[in-house]
C-alpha cells in the first residue's frame, strides 16, 4: 500500500494479499503481541555488519550536543564533500531503544554511506551510559519517557542546524524510536522528513500541527500496529499532510532488523532502505 496526500506522488507498490486462514497473520490477530517483542538473540555466526566501523568513506566521531548535560552522540558522516554549492542533508536517529549499541552505530554508518550526516543521540549516556547486555539496556530505556527522549532528539536536531556544512534535517526511528518519531512531527515546526518502521501516530489531535512529510513502514503480519493505518491515513490526507505508506506482506514487526534473526526479512529490509533513501532525497536534498 503507498499514500501519498498533499502534493506527493506516491510510489507504486503490490497491494497487501489477504491472509488465507490458519495462516501466521490469522494467528497474529489472535494474539498481536507476537508481532512486536524483542528476542536480544544474536546474529548468525556468519553474520557481517553491512557497514563497517574503519570505513574510510565514512568519518565517525563522538560529539557533545548542547542542552543537556552529558548527552553526546554517534556522528557519520561522508568522507566525500557535499555536491557542488550544496550543503549535506542530515538526519537525526532513534534505533528502538537499547541506546548506543553495534546496531546503532551500524545504521548511522549506513546512512552516511549515502550521503547523509547522521546523528544518534546518546540518550542512555546521562543516566550511567551503555550497559554490555542488550537486555539491560532495553530495560533502562523502556523506564525512560517518550517525551524526554523526542527532548533527546530535538537537541540533536539543534546540533546538526547549527553545523555550516548541514542543509535540511529529518528524522528517522525504528520500533521504540519510531514511536518517538511520531511524537517528534506533532511538536517540531522545523523538522523537514521523518520516517518511522513499524509505529503508528498514538496522537492523533497533533495531526494538525504537522509539517514534516511522513513515510512509514509496516509489517502486514504486525497486525497491532498495521490494523490502524487506515484511520492515520483517512486523519493525514483529511488535513492536507504528506505521507506514504508501505506494507510488506509476510513480514512481522522489526522485519529490517538484520541483528535479530528472529524478524529479519532480507528483500522486505533492502526494499524499505530503497525507498526510506530516495524519500529522504527527495525532501533534504
Amino acid at each position: 500500500m503507498s499514500l501519498a496526500s498533499g502534493g506527493a506522488t506516491a510510489q507504486p507498490v503490490a497491494a497487501p494479499a489477504k491472509a488465507p486462514a490458519g495462516s501466521d497473520a490469522q494467528d497474529a490477530w489472535k494474539n498481536p503481541a507476537v508481532c512486536c517483542r524483542a528476542t536480544h538473540n544474536p546474529p548468525p555466526a556468519d553474520w557481517k555488519p553491512l557497514s563497517r566501523g574503519n570505513d574510510p568513506r565514512v568519518r565517525v566521531s563522538t560529539v557533545s550536543i548542547p542542552g543537556w548535560h552529558g548527552l553526546t552522540g554517534y556522528l557519520a558522516m561522508p568522507v566525500s564533500p557535499p555536491k557542488k554549492g550544496k550543503r549535506y542533508p542530515a538526519i537525526v536517529i532513534q534505533v528502538d531503544n537499547r541506546g548506543m549499541n553495534a546496531h546503532t552505530k551500524d545504521i548511522a554508518r549506513r546512512f552516511a554511506l549515502e550521503g547523509f550526516i547522521t546523528l544518534a543521540p546518546d540518550f542512555l549516556g546521562p543516566y550511567g551510559g551503555q550497559p554490555a547486555d542488550e537486555k539491560l539496556a532495553d530495560d533502562m530505556g523502556e523506564k525512560q519517557k517518550d517525551q524526554e527522549i523526542v527532548n533527546f532528539i530535538r537537541q540533536a536536531e539543534d546540533y546538526l542546524r547549527s553545523r555550516p556544512d548541514v542543509g535540511k534535517v529529518g528524522a528517522v526511528g525504528f520500533g521504540k524510536g519510531g514511536d518517538q518519531v511520531d511524537e517528534l512531527v506533532g511538536q517540531d515546526r522545523e523538522l523537514q522528513a521523518a520516517v518511522s518502521y513499524y509505529t503508528n501516530l498514538n496522537d492523533l489531535t497533533a495531526v494538525p500541527l504537522i509539517r514534516a512529510p511522513i513515510l512509514k513502514h509496516y509489517g502486514l503480519l504486525d497486525v497491532s500496529h498495521y490494523r490502524r493505518t487506515k484511520e492515520l491515513d483517512e486523519t493525514l490526507t483529511r488535513f492536507g499532510k504528506v505521507h506514504e505508506f508501505y506494507t510488506y506482506p509476510e513480514a512481522k514487526w522489526g522485519f529490517a532488523n538484520d541483528y535479530d534473526p528472529t524478524w529479519y526479512r532480507k528483500d522486505d529490509a533492502e526494499l524499505s532502505w530503497r525507498r526510506t533513501i530516495v524519500f529522504l532525497k527527495r525532501y533534504l536534498d
